[in-house]
C-alpha cells in the first residue's frame, strides 16, 4: 500500500504545478506582446489598424465592440496588471506571512497568494466582460474553451471540520461568503462534502476565499484546522491556467495564434532582420512593404529591423534613394549598425527563388539601439 504524501511532498508538488502554470502564463503573454507589436510597448494613442484588431479580440468573448481606443487601452493595461499579479502569486515560493514562519504563517502566505491570483484573474475578466453583469464568469470560461479539469475534492474531514459540520446552525457561512452564490457553494463543498466539478464553481470558490481572507473572516488557523491548504494551492494554479487560456484566446481572436512565437528564439528573445540602407530606412518609413528573397520564411509577427554596415555602390544607392522618395537625408547620413525599430512580418508569398516577405506596421525607436550580439546577414537575436 502506498503511503500518503506528507506535507513537504505536497508542497513540492504544488510548487511544480505552479511553475507549470507560470510557464503557460508567460508563454501566452509573450504571444500577446508579439501580437501588440512594438515588442510589447503599447502606445496610448493606438492607430486605426491596431484599434480595429483589438475590436476583433473583444469579439472572441461575445462582445462586438466599436473600434474604440479607450477600450483597447483598458484591455492592454488590464492584461499587464493581471499578468503581474498572477506571476507574483505563482512564483512566490515558501510564502509565509507572520513573524514565526510556522505552519500557520505559511498557510496565511498561501491565502495571500490566492488573494493576488484572484485579483489578477478578476482584472482580466472585468476588462474583457466589461458590459456584462449576470453570468459573466460563465460566459468568460465558455469563451476560453479550456480542457476538462479534474474535480475539486472537499477538504479532508479533520476532527475540527467534522465538529463544525455537525453544528446545526452554519450562520458563519454568511460571514465567510460575499454573496448567496458563494454561500451556496460553501454549503455544498465545505459542509456537505460534495465535489466541485465545474470551473465556474472553482472560480466562485476562489472569489469567496479571497473575500473571506481579505476581510479577515477566514483565519490561517481555520485553514489549517479545516484542511484547506491543498485546495488553496490548487486554486492558485487553476487561476493561472485560466488566465493563460484567456490570453491565448485573445491572440487567437487576432488570427495570429498559428504564427505566435515564431518571431522569437528558443529562449524567448525577439529576432532581428538585417537589411542594408536605404532598404532599412524605407521599411521603417512604410514605403518598402515587400522584402524580396530567394528563400521563404516561416517567421511571422513583430521583429526588429537592423540597419547593417554593408553598402551597395553609389549609383545603386542613389537609385534606391530616389525610388523610395527619401529626400530629407543623404544615404551617407542614414544610421547603420543599429536597431531602427520593429515591423510586423505578416506573410510570405511567391514561388521558388522569388519570395516576397510582407512587412507592415513599422514602429521606429525614439533612440536607436546597438545590438549586444554579433549581427548576421539575415536573422539574429540582437539582445
Amino acid at each position: 500500500m502506498t503511503a500518503a504524501p506528507n506535507r513537504k511532498q505536497k508542497r513540492d508538488v504544488a510548487e511544480t504545478q505552479a511553475a507549470i502554470a507560470l510557464e503557460s502564463l508567460n508563454t501566452a503573454y509573450r504571444h500577446w506582446r508579439d501580437y501588440l507589436g512594438m515588442d510589447g510597448h503599447w502606445s496610448l494613442t493606438p492607430n486605426v489598424e491596431q484599434t480595429r484588431h483589438m475590436a476583433s479580440v473583444f469579439s472572441q468573448f461575445g462582445r462586438e465592440q466599436d473600434a474604440c481606443p479607450d477600450r483597447a487601452n483598458r484591455l492592454i493595461l488590464a492584461v499587464d496588471r493581471s499578468k503581474s499579479l498572477l506571476e507574483s502569486a505563482l512564483s512566490w515560493k515558501h510564502a509565509s506571512v507572520g513573524a514565526k514562519s510556522n505552519q500557520t504563517d505559511q498557510d496565511r502566505g498561501a491565502q495571500w497568494r490566492l488573494v493576488m491570483a484572484w485579483c489578477g484573474l478578476e482584472e482580466l475578466i472585468n476588462s474583457i466582460m466589461e458590459d456584462r453583469r449576470r453570468g459573466k464568469i460563465e460566459q468568460f470560461l465558455e469563451s476560453c474553451q479550456l480542457e476538462p479539469m479534474e474535480s475539486f475534492l472537499p477538504p479532508h474531514a479533520t476532527s475540527k471540520l467534522r465538529e463544525w459540520r455537525e453544528k446545526p446552525n452554519h450562520g458563519i457561512l454568511d460571514f465567510l461568503a460575499p454573496n448567496k452564490q458563494g454561500k451556496d457553494l460553501l454549503q455544498r463543498w465545505l459542509i456537505k462534502g460534495q465535489l466541485l466539478k465545474s470551473r465556474t464553481d472553482v472560480l466562485v470558490l476562489a472569489q469567496t476565499l479571497r473575500h473571506s481572507t481579505a476581510h479577515g473572516a477566514l483565519s490561517a488557523s481555520k485553514v489549517r484546522q479545516w484542511g484547506m491548504r491543498d485546495t488553496i494551492d490548487r486554486l492558485i494554479v487553476e487561476l493561472g491556467l485560466v488566465a493563460a487560456a484567456a490570453i491565448d484566446k485573445l491572440v487567437d481572436g487576432s488570427g495570429h495564434a498559428d504564427i505566435a512565437g515564431k518571431n522569437r528564439s528558443d529562449d524567448g528573445k525577439l529576432k532581428a532582420l538585417s537589411l542594408r540602407q536605404p532598404h532599412a530606412e524605407a521599411v521603417m518609413r512604410g514605403v518598402r512593404l515587400v522584402e524580396r528573397r530567394t528563400y521563404s520564411t516561416t517567421v511571422r509577427g513583430r521583429i526588429y529591423i537592423y540597419a547593417s554596415y554593408a553598402r551597395a555602390d553609389n549609383a545603386e544607392e542613389a537609385c534606391l534613394m530616389q525610388k523610395y522618395g527619401i529626400q530629407d537625408k543623404s544615404c551617407d547620413e542614414l544610421p547603420r549598425g543599429v536597431i531602427l525599430g520593429t515591423v510586423e512580418l505578416s506573410d510570405c508569398t511567391g514561388t521558388k527563388s522569388n519570395y516576397q516577405w510582407h512587412l507592415t506596421n513599422p514602429t521606429q525607436l525614439q533612440v536607436f539601439k546597438i545590438p549586444n550580439n554579433t549581427p548576421r546577414s539575415t536573422w539574429f537575436t540582437p539582445f
